[in-house]
């Protein structure tokens, strides 16, 4: 008895013109033979659909987990996945009704942001229909698709260069001057449109055959796409995976800025850069230190990776990775100019950087298998085949000498009809590779004697160790620090050391506040370190005083808070390697705009929270607190906030990793202070902790209401992924030196052999 297939599986397959119901009905024998004596279930047909070619696996995969509607996207159908943008998914699809083959992206934004995203994606569309095909692949159609919105552009087959870098390293310096040269008119086009890229990135450079299959173009596809789901990047923006920030210009970091040209041409260089050397030119874990590393902009020669650099190539990527914008060329086409144009020398380069036989299996990869006629067409078309394939290879055997092909002999012909002046990469012998790494271990070592006497360091002298001081001499960027190889004991003023620069860096410091019997009873709470800047580092530093009402860093930024709605301002504070004893807390922030907190190796003894925030954050100030291998021992909450009277509030985001919670008994992780009722905040935290202990003792939420009261909430307000409740047992007593607050034994298991909390053999204590 011949057992009809599901109706909402044929009609699915149609709607999305797939399959119609022959074709399926067709499919029921080998659907039997794959059930094995079972009923015919929907997962069986698509099975056999599948061994048919009718379906992709990728198709059927979609349709087993229940979402076959998803596939169709506007008037195209999803047949692959490609990969992630991050922030956006690629498909190839094809159009249900000229069959055109496609590349399709689709992102799902927020509900508040919606509406803006799908107006700025319409306006990106008509702005790229004038545009050249060549070198970029402009949006060619957008819409929306329920709560997901989708962009399409020609691109659909072609391996990135990041994907061609994993398989076969990096590029020859030829090649990627060549790549270089051909990327320039798409771009010059783009800023003659008044537009610009946004997402220039070996992994979104794409490599494929031009369509007469001899010469090897870069394509960029989904031009502006970034600019117009991401518009903003920066430290409180780190939720994308950290290859995502390569090429991420300073500015766009630092200072929230849109994208533009002078970023783009940023992004060029390192892009270049990382074909050159195979790696990334801004290292990073994860994507926070990611943007840290972006925000210093400090870009190292490539030619210790590659030191067969052309001149021309050298002197483009410098001039392209100043920190400055108003340093790098000023325009697209001044950047053409300086490359130069492209020659068949590079382009013969570019082709035997990427073996045919791998493009052309790439390719192949790529086509979609559509249904075609009469089953016995197909049948007869491979015996054909078949027998052509044998005749061709019996005429070559008898042609042969003694009828065996040389072996090997036919690879070397082909390559001797190269061109000779194009070198070869050569073979790295042993004594060649020792040589290289010397060469690099001295530049590095050079690099660092430089960075140790670098006029921009304030080295502060063994003789002023216990003179309070409430100014230093800074500049941006300073590095301060104390006489190679010492450490330095900083006695701060009564009202604290006050820092109103950007970006300096304190290292191997010790602040010491002694002034307990000098505060008044109505004075504000004093802070050793007064921040009235974006941000500082904070590296192998510890923070002692002889009062626990004593903050360690108050943040106030923006100073002027009149100038907060005109913009969004960003901020970061990192902590590295650092111990705080007897403070209240350890960052009391006064900030308005996107902040984001780096806690890496640090240990909190003091009474306070480790981090205060006088307000919640508003909609659109994103707030991220990073914990790494971080122990907080009989101190205050990890994170207290004083909740808004009114109004919509921001999201905070809370990742710890591998650190130890034991606060002061019955203190609560999260303390949320005010009269308002905080359902709406909690709703917007997001916390993580992976590999983190808190010890059972410790309730997750409370909170304190004007009369200093707190009122613990139940541990379902909010969730944690990946926190464990145990018993901690610590080396040594909470008074004595930093080894003592080392966790040595704990109940619950964790995924990394790793003590979790601090790494006290990288204390100086």
């Amino acid at each position: 008895m011949r057992e009809r297939p599901p109706e909402n599986l044929v009609s699915l397959l149609e709607n999305l013109r797939l399959a119609g119901p022959a074709e399926v009905a067709a499919v029921q024998r080998r659907a039997r033979r794959l059930a094995r004596g079972l009923p015919l279930f929907v997962s069986v047909w698509v099975d056999a659909l599948v061994k048919v070619r009718l379906l992709t696996p990728f198709q059927a995969a979609e349709i087993n987990a229940g979402r076959g509607e998803h596939l169709r996207a506007g008037p195209y159908v999803l047949f692959r996945k490609l990969h992630t943008l991050g922030f956006a998914e690629v498909y190839q699809v094809r159009h249900l009704e000229t069959g055109a083959l496609r590349r399709l992206a689709t992102f799902r934004p927020s509900a508040d942001e919606a509406a803006a995203v799908a107006e700025r994606l319409e306006r990106l569309a008509a702005a790229s229909d004038s545009l050249p095909h060549e070198v970029i692949a402009p949006l060619e159609a957008c819409g929306t698709d329920e709560e997901r919105l989708w962009a399409v552009c020609d691109a659909p087959c072609g391996r990135s260069a990041s994907q061609w870098m994993i398989y076969h390293g990096r590029f020859p310096s030829e090649a990627v001057l060549h790549i270089a040269r051909r990327m320039m008119p798409g771009l010059v086009a783009l800023e003659e449109a008044g537009l610009c890229h946004g997402d220039l990135r070996a992994a979104t450079l794409l490599l494929d055959e031009d369509p007469d299959g001899k010469t090897v173009g870069p394509r960029l596809p989904f031009p502006g796409l970034r600019a117009v789901v991401r518009p903003r990047e920066g430290y409180a923006e780190a939720d994308l995976p950290p290859e995502l920030f390569d090429g991420l210009a300073p500015e766009r970091v630092r200072d929230a800025a849109t994208p533009a040209v002078a970023s783009d041409v940023y992004a060029c260089g390192c892009l270049w850069w990382h074909l050159l050397t195979g790696r990334d030119p801004l290292p990073g874990g994860d994507g926070l230190t990611k943007l840290q590393v972006a925000d210093r902009a400090a870009i190292a020669d490539p030619r210790p990776s590659a030191p067969d650099t052309p001149k021309v190539l050298l002197d483009v990527i410098g001039a392209c990775t100043q920190a400055a914008p108003e340093r790098r060329p000023g325009s697209m086409a001044e950047l053409a100019t300086m490359l130069g144009p492209a020659t068949p020398r590079g382009a013969v380069c570019l082709r035997r950087a990427l073996p045919r036989d791998v493009m052309r299996r790439a390719r192949r990869q790529m086509v979609i298998h559509r249904p075609r006629g009469a089953r016995w067409t197909k049948v007869w078309l491979a015996a054909a085949a078949v027998c052509a394939v044998a005749a061709t290879a019996t005429l070559a055997w008898t042609l042969w000498p003694e009828g065996h092909p040389p072996s090997g002999k036919t690879n070397a012909h082909r390559r001797s009809t190269a061109p000779t002046d194009i070198p070869a990469i050569p073979d790295l012998r042993p004594d060649a590779i020792a040589a290289m790494e010397a060469a690099t271990a001295a530049t590095a070592n050079d690099s660092t004697n430089k960075e140790t006497t670098h006029p921009e360091d304030l080295v502060l002298p063994a003789d002023q160790q216990r003179s309070p001081v409430a100014r230093l001499p800074l500049r941006s960027g300073h590095r301060v620090h104390g006489p190679p190889g010492k450490r330095i004991t900083l006695g701060v003023a009564r009202r604290g050391l006050l820092v109103e620069v950007p970006g300096v860096v304190f290292e191997n410091i010790d602040f010491v506040w002694e002034h307990a019997g000098e505060l008044h009873e109505n004075e504000t709470r004093p802070a050793i370190l007064l921040l009235r800047a974006s941000g500082v580092e904070l590296r192998g530093c510890t923070f002692r005083s002889t009062d626990a009402a004593v903050d360690a860093v108050r943040w106030i930024h923006p100073t002027d808070s009149r100038l907060s709605p005109l913009s969004l301002p960003n901020g970061r504070i990192t902590v590295d390697r650092s111990v705080f004893r007897n403070v209240d807390a350890v960052v009391d922030g006064h900030t308005r705009g996107a902040t984001a907190i780096r806690f890496s190796n640090v240990l909190h003894v003091g009474a306070g929270p480790l981090v205060r925030l006088n307000r919640a954050p508003g909609p659109d100030e994103p707030v991220i607190l990073s914990l790494d291998r971080t122990t907080l021992r009989r101190s205050g909450p990890l994170v207290q906030c004083d909740s808004p009277d009114a109004g919509p509030v921001g999201r905070i985001t809370i990742e710890t990793s591998g650190c130890v919670l034991a606060p002061r008994s019955g203190q609560p992780l999260l303390v949320l202070c005010g009269e308002r009722s905080p359902e709406e905040l909690l709703r917007r935290i997001i916390w993580t902790g992976q590999g983190s202990l808190v010890t059972p003792n410790s309730p997750l939420v409370g909170r304190r209401d004007d009369s200093g009261q707190t009122q613990v909430l139940g541990e379902d307000v909010l969730s944690i992924d990946g926190l464990v409740r145990s018993d901690v047992e610590f080396a040594g007593e909470v008074d004595g030196p930093a080894s003592g607050s080392q966790a040595v034994r704990w109940l619950a298991p964790l995924q990394s052999d790793d003590s979790p909390g601090i790494d006290a053999s990288m204390f100086a204590e």
